[in-house]
């Protein structure tokens, strides 16, 4: 993936576009009270629910999850594509500046639980099959959060796919086994989408 472009720009990488993104923009991907409320609450509430001795948090931008969870003691990494990113906001924190499927080429190991907030509707077309094996190979339980709503930035589309509930659920099920959507509720423009495969 770390050749993949975005749909808007095929002149640039993933790495190139975010890489801009948090050179210039101060607040992009900080944390609100909506987000905080209706989305973070599930994924507490899944990694309390699952054995979490390891967690891995997969497009972590900013870390403020992942600072989070770290500062409360959990043994947990972040995957963050972006090297500006990395190097502006996850100083003492246990992360990778790598995306997503060139780690899961470069361990063998399995996550206990992996979340994925707000990184799947960046991921183009004909990445997002490889992107969800690699997410299959590091952990059986994984929890995805999947905004449905417009994203520009500086004239680019960041938020390449928008797809409705269905379209996600069985995408996601070419992959897992069981799948359950948790919440919140559809007409919310932010779906959560829980993918299990057997140990």
């Amino acid at each position: 993936m770390g050749k993949s472009t975005s749909a808007d720009r095929p002149d640039l990488s993933y790495k190139e576009i975010y890489d801009m993104v948090y050179e210039n923009l101060e607040d992009y991907n900080k944390p609100t009270v909506h987000r905080n409320r209706h989305i973070d609450m599930y994924i507490n509430q899944f990694i309390l629910e699952n054995k979490h001795d390891t967690i891995l948090d997969v497009g972590c931008g900013a870390g403020h999850l992942l600072r989070k969870y770290h500062d409360q003691g959990l043994n947990i990494t972040g995957i963050e594509v972006s090297t500006i990113c990395c190097n502006k906001y996850l100083s003492g924190l246990n992360y990778y500046n790598i995306d997503v499927i060139d780690f899961a080429n470069s361990v063998e190991n399995k996550y206990d639980v992996l979340y994925c907030k707000g990184t799947l509707e960046h991921i183009r077309f004909e990445d997002l099959d490889l992107f969800l094996k690699a997410c299959k190979k590091l952990s059986n339980r994984c929890l995805f959060g999947i905004a449905n709503h417009v994203s520009w930035v500086n004239g680019i589309r960041l938020h390449v796919i928008r797809r409705n509930v269905p379209w996600w659920l069985y995408t996601i099920a070419q992959h897992f086994k069981v799948i359950t959507e948790i919440g919140p509720e559809r007409r919310s423009k932010y779906y959560i989408i829980k993918g299990e495969n057997s140990e």
